[in-house]
């Protein structure tokens, strides 16, 4: 009996590999975005980690927009600002 040869399907394997491989500022956020506009509020924040003030926040957020991006957030998480959430 001969084998045929399995075909893999790109998207499940990327899938694999992003999941594996997830980034825990994506992580982070996906915990702390619960509106999922792809921003982290105050609010959200402060819904996982009530420690988080708003000084600690706005240091946080370089543009001022009193929302952070995924890249603002992996700086307030390397800062020590936001704590890194578990998911």
């Amino acid at each position: 009996m001969t084998k045929t040869p399995t075909k893999r399907n790109p998207s499940a394997v990327l899938a694999l590999i992003l999941a594996t491989s997830v980034p825990a500022v994506v992580l982070a956020q996906s915990v702390l975005d619960t509106n999922g506009d792809g921003l982290v509020s105050l609010d959200e924040v402060q819904a996982v980690f009530p420690d988080v003030d708003s000084d600690a926040f706005m240091a946080a957020d370089s543009d001022g927009d009193a929302l952070l991006n995924a890249d603002e957030l992996a700086a307030a998480q390397d800062a020590g600002l936001i704590p890194m959430a578990d998911g």
